[in-house]
């Protein structure tokens, strides 16, 4: 999933702000959930978050979501966000996280 970062998504100093990017992950991680359960799932936890760096003003958020391992009545999905300057077309890890879904 592929998300510019837009003014109304940054503070003052042009960083995107941490919910934003949660709301991005849980989004990603619940369409990759649902592919797998083949029904509706809904987050019953965020198991870890780690923000390494920071998505910045005018760049694009990648974020890829997996299920790592399904059980009877719950998975768990690992997310990965990276951020890619658009004008050199480097891509810097910023944020990893693991959610559980039922």
């Amino acid at each position: 999933m592929h998300q510019i970062v837009l003014p109304s998504e940054v503070d003052s100093l042009g960083i995107c702000f941490g919910g934003q990017v949660l709301s991005w992950i849980d989004i990603c991680a619940g369409l990759a959930a649902k592919t797998v359960a083949r029904g509706p799932v809904v987050t019953a936890s965020v198991d870890s978050v780690h923000f390494l760096r920071p998505c910045r003003l005018g760049s694009v958020a990648i974020v890829a979501a997996q299920v790592n391992r399904a059980f009877k009545s719950s998975m768990e999905v690992g997310v990965r966000v990276e951020e890619e300057d658009m004008r050199t077309g480097a891509r810097h890890h910023c944020c990893s996280a693991y959610l559980t879904f039922v």
